[in-house]
């Protein structure tokens, strides 16, 4: 039975990174002044993946996509990243740095030569519906502006592994183009991306046919299988939504944790607040009647036990419309 691997509710994510920059070219330079500089790097901001040292992403070829030039070539040198080795080190490692003309973009096409997975049993390839990438980014180089274009690779919700142990991956993506950004990068091939403004955001993922869908991804409980060169999905194949899973998982952890916090506070709360005092102001009603010892015993009973339950209503619906409610706004926004 295929699973999915990672920690739950953590997010492994890759991120290639297209930086679109208008600069001015030096009077010695060959280069149009209309033509801008895009940057490509690759990156890793997640938590490890469990039982895995590396995941090695192989890139062997870069495509840029407009409507005047159709598909622009932008490095065919084969890029090694490790992804879980980025995430350590926080870098984003460059893919290549070339001028590009002026003008709109629209896709991004991306040739994996191979996905090398390091366990506690070796080295194994994971195997991709398809090695061609396609995505929907429009990109918009212009002068002396600075755009970005980050492509997030979802590594836990991309990887799978069969019954049999070998693994298979459905790139999980979520793209985001920003404008008027701040791009560096070092000495050391780094790239640094600061600033801007967002002005679009795509999730989208891998089918079984090697198909980009649009806010879709392969199940974590997809039963998977290799046959030959076929990658094939066991009885009902159908996709689900990008971030249900996360969404799910992150509520629960509201659930079980910030809001059962929340009200066990309350508890604690409402015996302190509503002990001695509340009982002595009931006692001092009662008065001198032939009835004081008995109003005095529902005192006890009743004043605390009544103002304690009214105390943790209110607290607990305090929990429910405020600590409750922004942790899952927060997972909505966290698991887009």
């Amino acid at each position: 039975m295929g699973k999915i691997l990672g920690i739950i509710g953590v997010l492994a994510v890759l991120a290639i990174v297209i930086y679109v920059v208008s600069v001015t070219i030096p009077e010695s330079g060959n280069v149009s002044e209309k033509n801008g500089r895009v940057v490509f790097a690759v990156t890793d901001d997640t938590a490890e993946l469990e039982t895995i040292s590396a995941v090695n992403l192989t890139v062997d070829r870069v495509q840029i996509h407009s409507s005047a030039k159709g598909w622009v070539i932008i490095t065919e040198k084969d890029v090694v990243c490790d992804l879980l080795e980025l995430k350590a080190t926080g870098a984003a490692k460059l893919l290549a740095d070339v001028q590009l003309e002026e003008g709109s973009y629209d896709q991004i096409r991306l040739d994996v030569k191979n996905v090398a997975v390091v366990d506690a049993k070796g080295q194994s390839e994971a195997k991709l519906p398809s090695d061609v990438l396609t995505i929907n980014a429009n990109a918009e180089v212009t002068a002396d502006k600075t755009s970005s274009v980050v492509i997030d690779f979802k590594a836990a919700e991309s990887l799978h592994v069969t019954g049999k142990g070998e693994y298979v991956m459905f790139p999980v993506l979520k793209v985001e183009t920003r404008n008027e950004v701040a791009a560096s990068i070092n000495a050391a091939e780094n790239v640094v991306i600061s600033g801007g403004k967002v002005t679009e955001q795509t999730n989208a993922g891998m089918d079984i046919n090697g198909d980009i869908k649009i806010n879709l991804k392969i199940p974590a409980n997809a039963v998977i299988k290799i046959e030959g060169n076929l990658i094939k999905i066991e009885g009902e194949s159908a996709m689900e939504p990008i971030g249900q899973t996360c969404l799910t998982e992150c509520n629960g952890e509201c659930e079980t944790n910030i809001f059962v916090q929340c009200k066990s506070q309350c508890d604690i709360d409402a015996n302190l607040a509503c002990s001695s005092a509340t009982q002595a102001d009931c006692r001092a009603k009662c008065g001198s009647s032939i009835t004081q010892a008995a109003c005095q015993a529902a005192c006890a009973l009743s004043a605390k036990a009544n103002c304690a339950a009214n105390f943790k209503t209110d607290c607990y619906n305090s929990c429910e419309t405020g600590v409750y409610a922004n942790c899952k706004a927060n997972c909505q926004g966290e698991c887009q």
